[in-house]
């Protein structure tokens, strides 16, 4: 019987222990079964490329976002953004819509990236930055990539400055405004003296001091506006009009001139139809003390006789020679007008004088008049006809004489 039951006991032992590891095992099944599964990443690959690689401030360029998905997984975009930094670019418009990205395939869209007023002139690097999702087929994943691309910023007028001496547009921006001012000047000033329309010519010579102002001018831009001369190149509308003040200062001194000048002219410049009053005042203002010379020579194959007299652009004109004729019903007689103009025809008070011609206290006549050819002229003057005209005699003649 002992033996028996240590069969017994040994057979029911190793049954215990077998269907114990039977259990274990079935356990240890399970927690493999339940343990979560390794999670590969979908392939995406993310670009974007510029349509041009250089631009102007204030100037905008095309970017062409490329996203390839080279996977079974379906990508869902989240947000697509252009990194700021320091570089002073921006992109003004919302992101491209790219929404989701089918498996093995790829989207492209437009984005445009705009140079601020202030990027610095070089080449700057632009990052990218793509946010997407993507399933497991358990739960979403969150994921991001960058890109970049290399956009130089380059001055207005780069290309064109390279026939100028130094070849930069950095010079270029230094020079433009006072070469601006000095051709304005020189234009302005060539018309004022009727020389018409002469192309100015920028002497070698004034280089340094154009340099010089301009390095002026620059120190003042960036001290008071806190913006460098490319500022103002950057915009067409803001180079218009800063070239348009640019001229008005360079016109200023000259077309002050040629407005005063055409005041003076306006009202001492001699007309044939001027009339006596207007006549003698004008005469006067170039002699006050009634000196003046009676001139005789041969213009146009005529003799010509006449006050020699000047317009304001000095060219010579003929006058004829007055008298003057107290009026006693205004209150002027002979003994009152020879305070002021005497028997020889010295006039003692030139506005005493004028006056009295302007209220009309004393008549004008003609004394003696213009001679052409050996006819006497009904004219006070005698303008276009004698232009270039040179007297060959001279005599002493005052252009007032007192008649009692």
């Amino acid at each position: 019987m002992s033996a028996h039951k240590k069969l017994f006991k040994t057979v029911f032992a190793s049954l215990f222990t077998v269907m114990a590891m039977f259990t274990v095992g079935n356990s240890l099944r399970a927690q493999v079964k339940d343990a979560p599964k390794n999670v590969s990443a979908p392939e995406v690959v993310f670009q974007v490329v510029a349509e041009r690689d250089s631009l102007h401030r204030g100037e905008s360029v095309i970017t062409s976002v490329i996203v390839t998905n080279r996977s079974a997984i379906v990508v869902r975009i989240l947000q697509l953004s252009l990194l700021q930094n320091n570089s002073g670019f921006s992109s003004d418009a919302p992101s491209p819509a790219l929404e989701v990205v089918p498996a093995y395939g790829t989207e492209i869209r437009e984005m445009p990236v705009k140079a601020g007023d202030n990027s610095e002139y070089q080449l700057h690097h632009l990052a990218f930055k793509l946010e997407y999702i993507w399933n497991d087929g358990t739960a979403d994943h969150h994921s991001a990539q960058t890109a970049s691309i290399n956009l130089q910023v380059a001055r207005q007028f780069e290309d064109e400055a390279k026939g100028l001496p130094g070849g930069t547009a950095a010079l270029l921006y230094l020079i433009l405004p006072i070469m601006t001012i000095f051709f304005a000047y020189q234009i302005v000033e060539s018309l004022r003296k009727g020389e018409g329309l002469k192309v100015p010519e920028f002497k070698a010579a004034y280089l340094a001091p154009a340099f010089l102002l301009a390095i002026c001018v620059n120190f003042y831009m960036v001290v008071e506006w806190k913006k460098d001369q490319g500022y103002l190149y950057s915009d067409p509308e803001r180079f218009a009009w800063f070239l348009l003040i640019l001229t008005g200062a360079g016109s200023l001194i000259p077309g002050t001139r040629w407005i005063l000048q055409g005041l003076h002219w306006r009202k001492f410049a001699f007309r044939e139809d001027d009339t006596m009053k207007e006549y003698l005042r004008k005469a006067l203002a170039q002699s006050q003390s009634n000196d003046f010379q009676w001139g005789t020579g041969t213009f146009g194959g005529q003799e010509w006789e006449g006050v020699l007299l000047q317009q304001p652009d000095g060219k010579t004109v003929l006058g004829a020679r007055l008298q003057v004729i107290p009026k006693p019903d205004a209150g002027t007689t002979s003994d009152a007008l020879k305070q002021i103009v005497d028997a020889k025809g010295n006039i003692l008070n030139t506005e005493k004088l004028l006056e009295l011609v302007r209220s009309d206290a004393v008549d004008l006549n003609f004394q003696e008049k213009i001679s052409q050819g050996g006819i006497r002229l009904n004219k006070l003057a005698a303008v276009k006809r004698v232009a270039g005209f040179t007297a060959n005699t001279r005599v002493a003649k005052p252009i007032l004489t007192l008649l009692e």
